[in-house]
């Protein structure tokens, strides 16, 4: 449907677009307007600048402020049903309840920002309704209590889902190669991913596929696609495709990111019980003074990686210091070197924390996972 021209609407089905595609694309477009969601007589509204939240209304009656109030416990039932006998066309129930002294100016601003915020995340449990999205100005005197970029509530959103199916469908096939986008470095600066989150997505690089990844992940499977789920809708991540001889390569890749990952266990839990027995930055002078030392035994694995207070070796980084060499001899020279690193952990803590402390260590990381 056309509008006048300074309007355009766009219309369609939640089961044809999820709201996740929504906000990417509104974000990406950067376009000012009002998105409007319709279910069996429910409304609800996101309202954007320039691609970004500012607001979000909702006619669903446990959506009002002050059923929101009364859910948060800010107010009582009995501050509710009084207040609500004083609301008049001039004076919403916020103004009342300030003017009681129930709650003050900036309880009420705080409570306005998150009520438009749940209505938001409210919103990404419907599969279903219509939607359009009103491209239109909206006057500096319009509704603007919110400054929420898409991507970050997109992750929000999808960390509070539950539904096995639509993380899957998001997903793809287990077959499925997942690469990082173009947009990643970008994506992942201004994105607030938890450890999880960043662990996942350091699987994430072009050679392995969605099974590959919740195999080598240390959550579980329901949470690795969940997360994997999240970096797709923020496009931090995307899809890619591989040929034959490509797939051989990336199985060889595959057993070598295995072993790698295998010694990042080990190396966790030494950097793990480090920082509970040494002070300030005495753990990552430990960890660091054992890889310069280790390095220079192994000049071309360990150019340019750190193990760092994580207790994690960059697999990329060092397959790319192993260059063109034969599969095989890669394997040799990988577990020679992250043997080394290993032992040399070991050895240093027996000397400067004694034996009984190197024995306890070394049984933690050298018996089966």
């Amino acid at each position: 449907m056309t509008m006048p021209a300074e309007e355009l609407t766009i219309c369609g089905s939640l089961s044809e677009s999820s709201l996740p595609e929504l906000l990417a694309s509104i974000s990406r477009s950067k376009e000012t307007g009002i998105l409007n969601f319709h279910d069996a007589g429910r409304w609800k509204a996101i309202y954007f600048k320039e691609g970004r939240i500012i607001y979000a209304m909702s006619n669903a009656q446990d959506d009002r402020l002050g059923e929101f109030l009364l859910k948060t416990g800010k107010i009582t039932v009995r501050q509710f049903l009084e207040a609500s006998k004083k609301i008049q066309p001039d004076k919403k129930l916020g103004a009342v309840l300030v003017e009681q002294g129930i709650i003050t100016p900036d309880d009420l601003f705080v409570a306005i920002h998150r009520h438009a915020e749940a209505i938001v995340y409210s919103l990404f449990v419907w599969t279903r309704g219509e939607y359009e999205f009103v491209i239109k100005d909206l006057t500096v005197d319009g509704p603007m209590v919110l400054d929420l970029d898409s991507e970050n509530v997109i992750l929000e959103g999808i960390r509070r889902l539950k539904d096995f199916t639509r993380m899957y469908a998001g997903v793809g096939p287990l077959e499925a190669v997942l690469r990082p986008s173009d947009d990643a470095d970008g994506l992942i600066y201004k994105l607030r991913l938890d450890e999880d989150e960043s662990q996942v997505h350091s699987l994430v690089n072009g050679r392995i596929n969605v099974e590959q990844i919740l195999a080598m992940s240390y959550l579980p499977n329901f949470e690795t696609l969940r997360i994997l789920f999240g970096l797709l809708a923020a496009g931090v991540v995307e899809r890619g495709g591989t040929n034959e001889l490509e797939k051989r390569g990336i199985e060889l890749e595959y057993e070598l990111q295995e072993v790698v990952e295998h010694y990042n266990r080990n190396f966790e839990r030494v950097c793990d019980y480090l920082s509970r027995k040494l002070e300030g930055e005495a753990a990552l002078e430990f960890s660091s003074g054992v890889m310069a030392d280790v390095a220079q035994q192994f000049p071309l694995l360990f150019e340019s990686v750190e193990l760092g207070t994580a207790g994690r070796v960059d697999f990329d980084q060092l397959l790319q210091n192993l260059g063109d060499k034969p599969h095989e001899a890669k394997r040799a020279v990988l577990v020679d070197g992250l043997n080394e690193l290993t032992y040399a952990l070991l050895l240093e803590i027996g000397r400067q924390l004694g034996k009984s402390e190197q024995e306890a260590v070394a049984t933690s990381i050298l018996s089966p996972d």
